[in-house]
């Protein structure tokens, strides 16, 4: 007989020992010693959800959300997989001041229904989900959801709870480049993901306009931010407005981060003319 009962739920000294595991390797992903999914499959693991993300949203609109996801769903299934974000049906207006480290269950907030998320969790079976903030400022909101089998029991609402807090911290302390580090080796390994093309390809996935793929051609072949400026006559200003727009449209947060996803990618040949006009 399991401790919370149902379909997925850890039983006696497994639940402990479950938990207990999800925090270590919690821990360790954050401290970049072990991948996204592999704690999120601890933590399924140990609280009894099937299907779990991270996911990052950046505010204001048009803004990109890139997804982490474990699914617990058995590679030969024709079912539906979790490969998208469902914070923002749960959150709605509430996202960008959401606490971080608070719990918030799709049954005990009044949302507007999301078609999208019924039809998941009808064809899964699934019974609640829960949304964990993570890590919200200006430039990026971070949270992680759980897709749950069955509606959760008290004693197990009280150990999420408890054990949110613990996440969040420890995700608001995460070694720099954590999310996007991940997000890369994801695509790396679905070749349907838009980082999985040439960034700097003719085909343009990131959709950069003009002078953003400018920005990004001269880092990419090693050019400093002054060169950049002097190179295409802008003023640093101008930069800025640029590589704001970049990080937007490539789920970075800072220059490291881009350089790093610039440099993984083959980029355009180093003869390809770059105009001056930005």
């Amino acid at each position: 007989m399991s401790t919370f009962g149902g379909r997925n739920r850890p039983d006696g000294i497994g639940c402990a020992m479950s938990l207990i595991d999800a925090v270590y390797r919690w821990c360790q992903c954050v401290n970049g010693d072990e991948v996204v999914s592999t704690a999120l499959r601890s933590i399924g693991a140990g609280l009894g959800a099937e299907a779990l993300a991270v996911s990052r949203a950046r505010p204001g609109p048009g803004g990109s959300v890139r997804v982490l996801a474990y699914d617990g769903l058995s590679q030969s299934s024709s079912l539906p997989r979790l490969t998208r974000s469902f914070a923002t049906s749960i959150l709605g207006d509430f996202m960008p001041s959401a606490r971080p480290g608070s719990v918030w269950l799709r049954s005990a907030v009044e949302v507007v229904a999301d078609p999208a998320l019924e039809l998941f969790h009808s064809r899964r079976t699934l019974r609640e989900l829960a949304i964990v903030p993570l890590a919200t400022d200006q430039k990026s909101l971070d949270f992680l959801e759980m897709h749950f089998p069955e509606p959760l029991v008290p004693g197990q609402h009280a150990v999420l709870n408890a054990l949110a807090q613990t996440l969040s911290e420890a995700w608001r302390n995460r070694s720099e480049g954590i999310f996007v580090s991940g997000v890369l080796d994801s695509d790396e390994r679905d070749p349907k993901t838009a980082w999985a093309d040439d960034l700097l390809g003719h085909h343009n996935p990131a959709s950069f306009s003009r002078a953003e793929y400018r920005v990004c051609l001269l880092l990419s072949r090693g050019a400093q931010l002054t060169a950049v400026c002097d190179e295409l006559s802008i003023a640093q200003s101008t930069l800025r407005t640029h590589l704001r727009n970049i990080y937007s449209k490539t789920a970075t947060e800072n220059l490291p981060e881009l350089l790093y996803l610039l440099l993984r990618t083959p980029g355009a040949p180093a003869s390809e003319p770059i105009s001056k006009t930005a």
